[in-house]
């Protein structure tokens, strides 16, 4: 994951660069700028993306996790493997304990993220999470809804840890 920092506004957003690289490059988010936090052993491997505006190395995904979260204004989960899904869930699980309380935004595209969520409400019928763990995120199916969601989304509650045991 990057970062993607409005610089009319300030806000941040956390999206996946491959996703919206091409939407920026078209005109359509005018002002962002792309930034990278990436861990040392990632970039030793070739895996970060030319053309950032901005490249921050982390010594780890722990560290890396962490800055995302400081950095961001709001979080877009994009589709992806298990270090998005990883990256998903701390950031649920840090919301849900009022470690973190920007948005964040799954972008549910063409259903990828359908079971996941059902499993989700699973979690929350069987009494495993409360119901209102269920307004933690909210899902959009286009990149242009997954901002507008991240920047109109009010932060979390701060007094969430009353119900955060289940």
């Amino acid at each position: 994951m990057c970062f993607l920092k409005d610089t009319r506004s300030s806000r941040v957003k956390e999206a996946r660069l491959a996703n919206f690289e091409k939407l920026v490059k078209e005109g359509f988010y005018d002002g962002l700028t792309f930034h990278r936090i990436i861990p040392g052993f990632m970039i030793a491997e070739g895996w970060c993306h030319q053309g950032m505006s901005e490249i921050i190395e982390t010594p780890d995904m722990h560290i890396r996790q962490q800055k995302m979260a400081e950095a961001g204004d709001a979080a877009i989960v994009l589709p992806g493997g298990c270090g998005s899904m990883a990256e998903l869930f701390e950031l649920i699980t840090w919301k849900q304990l009022g470690l973190y309380l920007n948005p964040i935004v799954i972008l549910n595209t063409k259903g990828y993220y359908d079971a996941l969520l059902q499993q989700l409400e699973q979690a929350a019928e069987e009494q495993f999470m409360r119901k209102e763990h269920l307004q933690i995120w909210r899902v959009a199916q286009t990149a242009e809804e997954a901002v507008q969601l991240a920047t109109s989304t009010p932060m979390w509650d701060t007094n969430v840890r009353r119900f955060a045991a289940v």
